[in-house]
Parts: C-alpha cells; structure tokens; sequence
C-alpha cells in the first residue's frame, strides 16, 4: 500500500526544521575565561573581550569572566581592552565543535605621565548607608539614624527621633529609657565628648535641646564595648551634628501649625519678662537684692527694726499671683541655615551655621491625676488617696544656634571645631481642682505658675590622622560642655473647702508657712564638664588583613554647683483666712504686717543646696578579630574615678 504523498511531505518538512538546526548547532563551539590583573591577581568587571576584526564580543561580568558562544570551527584572536590598562591580543585560538577554548587573560596596567591630580573627599556620616556600615561593622548590638532620614520626617528636636529607633522610648518629652532602663542608666556623647546632666538629682540628658535639622546622625549601643564608657548599662548614645558642607548654601524656612484644643481657645499664662519669649528671665522674677542669707535671722531677731525687714522684704517682692487670660496664637518656628565652602590648593575649609527659633503652646487635660493606696484584697479595690483633675497651659520658647568648622588639610588630615548652644524656656501654669482624701476628703483648688529656663552649651576641638595609608588612624577630643537651669519665683497657692461647708473656698495659712499651700522656690543648677580624648587604631595583616588593634586614654571632669531657696507664708496672729479673693488681692502691702497679717518665713534647708564634682580616667585596649562570619572583640577598660560632694 503506497502512504499519502501528502503525508510524507509533511513528515520530510518537520524532520528538516527539527534535526536541522540541531545538527547546525552542534557544529559550533566557545571561548571562555577569566580577565585577572597581572600585578594584583585581582579579576577585572567590566571589560570589553571582542573577536579582532569583527563586532562579536561581550564584556566581563562581576567575577571577571566572559564567554563568547556560537563560533564556527576554526582559528580566532581575541582581543581584551580595559581602562587603565594595555590593550591585550591573544595568538591564535582554536575553536572545535561542541567544545570550549579557555583563555585566562592578564592585563598589565597602563603607565601614563598625568600632571598632579589631587582628589579630596570627605565619608559622608549622615546617610542612610553610612549608618547601615555602622551597624553592621559594631561588634555589639547598634541602632541608628541618619540626617537623610530624619530630613523626610516631621520630628522637631532630638527627642522626637531617637524615638524611632528600636529600642528606645521616651518619657517627659526630653527622657529616654533604653530597654526598660531610666535615662540614669544611659551615657550621652555629643561629637565625641560627654554631655553634661540638666537634672538636679538625677544623671539624665534632655534631648529636646537639640533641634533634629541640626542632626547629621545619633547611633544607640546596646552592648559595652573597651572604647565605651562604662557608666551605663542601658544604652550608649552618640550624637552627632552636621559638620562640613558639599557646597555653598542658604536656606531659610518658616512655618506655623495650629493645634486643636489649644489655638484660639482661652489660655493662662505666667505674667513674667519682656524676654520670656527668647526663652530666659531678665531678672523680672529674681530674689530682691535685700534679701538676706537666711531670712529667718530676721525673723528670729529681737531687735523690732530688724524684724520690720521681714515685712518690708515681703512687700517689695513680685506681687504678680494671678496668670493671665489670653487666646492661644498659632504656633511659630523659623530656621536659617548657612553653608560655605573655600577650596585652597591643598586644603579645604568648610563651615555650617544655623539659627533654629520656635514658640509654641499646648494645653494639656489631666481629667484623672489620681493616688491610690495599697490595694486591698478584703475589699477587692484600692482607695483613693488624692482624687485631682489637672488642666496645664505650657508656652515654650526654643532658641538653637549650631556654628561648626572643619579644615581639611588634605586627604589624610582633619580639623573640626564644633559648637552648639541651646536656650529653652517654659511658661507653665497648672490649675487643679479636687479632694484630698487623706484630709478627711477636703475639696481644693490650687494653682502653680513656673517658669524654666536651660541654657546649654557643648564645644569640641578634634582631628583625625591617617598615617601609613590609613594602616594608622589617629584621633583626638577637646570638650567642653556646660548647662544652666534656673526656676525663679515658682509660686504655689491653694485654697480649701470643708466637705461640710458648701458656701466658700479659704486661703488658709498656717503659723509656719508650710510650703505645701502659699509658696515660692528659686532654684539654680550650673554644672561644668570638660573632657578629652586620644585614641590609636591600627590595621594588622595577622591572617586575613582584617583585624584591628585600638587603645586610647579618656579624661574627663565635672563641677556642679546647685542652689534652692524656699519660701512660705505665715499668719502673724492666731489664723489668717482669706475667703474668695483672688491672690492679688490677699498678697497686697496691707496685708504685710507683724500683728494680724502674713508675712514671708524661709524654709530652706541644708539639703537644698550642695557642690559636687568628679575626676574621671580612663585607658583601654581592644582587638578586633574577625573569624568567617564571626567577629571577635577583646578588650579592657581601667578606669579610675574621684568623686567629691559638700553639703550646705
């Protein structure tokens, strides 16, 4: 039987489109291999393998190799090229069917007479990759983050970012806790040099003294390590400021924000200075330069003209009680920023300023700021000690300058001068209604007007020294750092009523101006740190010329010097009750008398005040040894401190 012709036509037609581009296929073969540099061994990325005299040809990937495939049978030369380098052609290289030709080609680097090129460059600390290299390289565990982030964000101080690194929580606006620790338990470093303490009993660190535009990176360590110091175990925070600029520049912004709840609505302020608004005290709240050591020596004086100076002094202090009622205006802040660069032969010198200024308000309701005793099984509750509702007006003023050098006098050699001052003050008035039940569950309404003003400034020389070709690092610290908080004239008043008389709220005053109803305090706290550091980093070639050997010394002294005068009022005959006047109308001269008044009794103690000052030293070794994967850090740390403290 004859098939169809049909059929076997097709048949034919399948087999040659199938059979026939594999036979051609395999009759071709390739050329492959590795491009190394001959002097370094090193593979070469990127250059360009062609067949002479035609345009067949690829470029050599990531590991240096290349392969040109679908060569006929026969003889070829190869040519390689690659900046930098000699042109390379190879002899003659034979391709056979269904087979690879290697070639390993080694290039030889290219001699040309070029005029002196000098390049200068600074690593950039405040990107997002450089802070991910800091990561990574610490042998403990870090956290971090960059100015280039935080330029996307919207936090307005320190306190705001440090918030968003793992880890880290905040607490009065200013506080940080590290894993559960309380800011005691934390070092702060600011361009490498310690920061000074703003609290008066406590080691703390307030971060919204520094405004997050000036920022250029803040790096938390959770672990210690032998370069650390080693009074903390919570966390080691490095903050750093931004230093010299890419090119010149100005900036300036402005912007105002409204907050509900807050602008347009009524708002109480402390009436104080005609520079409360830049965020320090002209002296408008001072003590009166008549005021004694002690005010009770002439209280307690028999002489009747030296206890008239209690009345007198009395008379002549600030008499303002009552908080003004104001609207609340939208909150201001502006900032100014200068960069300027001078480029010299060898050398270049850099320098950033920036004026950071905001004035804002808030109010704040405590419906519930209850105390509760222990609780108590038998009745399955706890009762209530004290039962208050809080309303809190606080006008802010933030003034930040930041003026930083930095001279680079080539490529190996670095000077900077870095300096940042801050000037915070609060206007805060507290108005609080409620019982106290430890009182038999009497109702009061009390009022506390305060102002709070920080002054803080942080300085630091320092340099870094390549020697060797960077094998040897060598870097320095100068440091000065100081803080200034002041309270003048916080003013406390209350009155109470009988749970049983539902007819008026009395001023009451007791016979030996208890500080808990009618009173003043003036606190001061100065404190001085200076601190340097010298610090050696060398690259050793041990087994994979990856270790790092790093000693240094650290000095460090503080001085602290802390001041509180407390003040009450007293009734000068049995009792003095004063029943729905406003305060400006009971502290009046009147009123300031020896026989049926009030007058002012000092109640500071010798706790309320003190000097204090700590000498710090410190030397440390540490080695660097990384394994595979795995790092090695071995270290010591000696460190000698003195502490010295007088009470007054």
């Amino acid at each position: 039987m004859i098939a169809n012709p049909l059929k076997i036509y097709m048949i034919v037609i399948c087999l040659f489109f199938f059979i026939k581009p594999f036979q051609l296929s395999a009759q071709t073969g390739s050329i492959e291999g590795i491009v190394r540099d001959k002097a370094t061994n090193e593979t070469l990325m990127g250059a360009s393998v062609s067949i002479e005299g035609s345009v067949t040809g690829v470029i050599t990937n990531a590991e240096g190799q290349f392969r040109i495939a679908n060569l006929k049978p026969g003889t070829y030369r190869i040519k390689v090229t690659f900046v930098a380098y000699n042109s390379f052609v190879s002899d003659d290289v034979a391709v056979i069917a269904n087979n690879a030709a290697i070639l390993n080609v080694f290039l030889v680097s290219s001699s040309v007479n070029l005029s002196t090129v000098k390049v200068s460059a600074s690593r950039k600390t405040g990107t997002d990759v450089a802070i991910n290299k800091t990561v990574q390289s610490s042998i403990g565990l870090a956290n971090g983050i960059s100015s280039q982030l935080i330029s996307k964000l919207q936090d307005r101080d320190a306190a705001d970012v440090v918030k968003r690194i793992p880890g880290i929580t905040v607490i009065d606006e200013k506080f940080i806790v590290v894993r559960g620790l309380s800011q005691r338990y934390n070092s702060v470093w600011l361009n490498n040099a310690a920061t000074p303490s703003s609290e008066t009993d406590t080691k703390a660190f307030s971060f919204d003294a520094i405004p997050s535009s000036m920022i250029d990176n803040i790096i938390v360590y959770k672990t210690t390590e032998a370069d650390f110091p080693s009074d903390y175990s919570g966390g080691f925070i490095k903050i750093t400021t931004k230093a010299i600029p890419d090119q010149n520049s100005i900036v300036f912004s402005y912007s105002s924000s409204v907050n509900q709840g807050t602008t347009f609505a009524d708002f109480y302020k402390y009436p104080g200075s005609k520079t409360d608004w830049l965020g320090y005290d002209n002296g408008f709240r001072a003590i009166p330069n008549e005021m004694p050591a002690n005010l009770q020596d002439y209280n307690n004086a028999q002489n009747p003209a030296l206890q008239q100076k209690v009345t007198e002094i009395g008379r002549s202090m600030n008499k303002s009680w009552t908080p003004n009622l104001q609207k609340a205006k939208p909150d201001q802040r502006f900032s100014l920023g200068i960069s300027r660069r001078f480029d010299m032969k060898e050398s270049s010198l850099g320098n950033i300023t920036a004026l950071t200024y905001s004035n804002t308000n808030d109010y704040t309701n405590l419906e519930k700021n209850n105390t509760y005793t222990i609780y108590s099984y038998a009745t399955d509750n706890s009762s209530p000690v004290d039962e208050f509702h809080d309303k809190q007006y606080t006008n802010t003023a933030k003034i930040g300058i930041l003026h930083n050098w930095a001279l680079f006098l080539n490529q190996n050699n670095r000077i900077e001068f870095r300096n940042l001052f801050n000037q915070i003050g609060y206007t805060r008035t507290t108005m609080r209604d409620g019982r106290e039940w430890y009182n038999d569950g009497r109702y009061i309404r009390s009022n506390e007007l305060s102002f709070l003003s920080r002054s803080i400034y942080s300085g630091q020389l320092g340099g870094l020294h390549n020697i060797k070709g960077g094998s040897v690092r060598i870097d320095w610290t100068l440091g000065y750092a100081a803080t200034h908080k002041k309270d003048p004239d916080m003013k406390r008043y209350r009155y109470i009523r009988s749970p049983s008389d539902t007819t008026k709220y009395i001023l009451l005053f007791s016979g030996n101006g208890d500080l808990s109803s009618e009173s003043r305090r003036w606190l001061d706290l100065d404190e001085n740190l200076f601190s340097g550091s010298l610090n050696f980093t060398k690259s050793l070639n041990l087994w994979n010329a990856s270790e790092e050997l790093k000693t240094g010394i650290y000095y460090e002294k503080k001085d602290r010097e802390f001041a509180s005068r407390n003040f009450g009022y007293g009734a000068t005959g049995s009792t003095f009750g004063s029943t729905d006047l406003t305060p400006d109308k009971i502290f009046t001269d009147a009123n300031f008398n020896l026989t049926d008044g009030i007058k002012l009794i000092e109640n500071t103690d010798k706790s309320d005040s003190y000097e204090a000052g700590s000498d710090l030293q410190a030397a440390y070794l540490m080695l660097k040894i990384p394994v595979s994967k795995l790092k090695f850090n071995l270290g010591l740390r000696a460190e000698k401190k003195q502490t010295v403290f007088a009470q007054f």
